[in-house]
C-alpha cells in the first residue's frame, strides 16, 4: 500500500516479504531466502533485522559471462533518473507544491506497480508531502550511497545516530559526536602542502 511497516495494516510481521513494495524485495534477503541454493544465515553481528544485502549482488553470470563470484561489468551508479525526479520532488515539497512533487512520486510507484500517493494518503499537507518524498528516496535509492547526505541535508544525522545507538547490532556501538559525525575532515596531506587551508572547527 505504500506506507511504511510501522503504519501498513498489511504488514504481516511473521511474514515480512508479505504484501512489500517490490523494491524492498529486490533490495534485501530475508533470513531464510535462497542465496546460491542456500538458506541466508543471520549471525549476531549481521544486524537487528536479520535483513542482507541484494541489491548489486549478482546471482548468476552477468552480460558479458563474468563469474557469480567475481567482479563485473555493470559500474556503480553515480546518479539514475529516479533519484533526479526525487530531487526535483523534494526542491517541490519544500517550496509548497504538494501536487507537483506527489506527481513525480507517483511516476516512480508506476514503474514498480505501487498505488499512487493520493490512493494511500488521501489528500495531504506540505509537511506529510515533504516525509513521503524522503521515505520514497529512503525506499527507492537504498544501499546506493546516499542516505547520509540526505540525512544531513534535511538536519536529521542526530536523530538517526539515536534510533542506531537504541537498537545495538553485536559489538557497535555507534555515537553521535556533533560535528565530526556530520563532517568530514580535510585530510592531513592536503593541510600539509597548502597553508591556507583551515581545517574544519569540528576535527581541529
Amino acid at each position: 500500500d505504500g506506507l511504511p511497516v510501522t503504519s501498513s495494516p498489511l504488514f504481516n510481521p511473521s511474514d515480512q516479504r508479505e504484501n512489500r513494495d517490490p523494491r524492498a524485495l529486490a533490495t534485501i534477503y530475508f533470513a531464510g531466502d535462497q542465496f546460491y541454493d542456500n538458506p541466508v544465515t543471520v549471525f549476531p553481528g549481521n544486524g537487528p533485522t536479520s535483513y542482507g544485502m541484494r541489491k548489486y549482488i549478482r546471482r548468476g553470470p552477468d552480460a558479458d559471462g563474468n563469474a557469480s563470484y567475481g567482479e563485473g561489468s555493470q559500474d556503480f551508479y553515480v546518479i539514475r533518473y529516479a533519484d533526479v525526479l526525487l530531487m526535483r520532488a523534494e526542491a517541490l515539497a519544500e517550496t509548497g507544491d504538494v501536487n507537483g512533487a506527489g506527481q513525480l512520486v507517483n511516476q516512480i510507484r508506476d514503474r514498480v506497480n505501487m498505488p499512487h500517493v493520493e490512493d494511500v494518503e488521501g489528500t495531504v499537507g506540505q509537511d506529510e508531502m515533504i516525509q513521503i518524498v524522503r521515505h520514497e528516496r529512503r525506499v527507492e535509492l537504498a544501499l546506493e550511497g546516499l542516505r547520509f547526505m540526505d540525512l544531513k541535508r534535511w538536519g536529521t544525522i542526530e536523530e538517526a545516530f539515536q534510533r542506531a545507538v537504541s537498537d545495538p547490532v553485536g559489538p557497535y556501538n555507534p555515537q553521535y559526536l556533533g560535528g565530526r559525525s556530520e563532517v568530514f575532515p580535510i585530510p592531513l596531506a592536503e593541510l600539509d602542502v597548502n597553508p591556507n587551508l583551515v581545517q574544519h572547527p569540528a576535527w581541529q
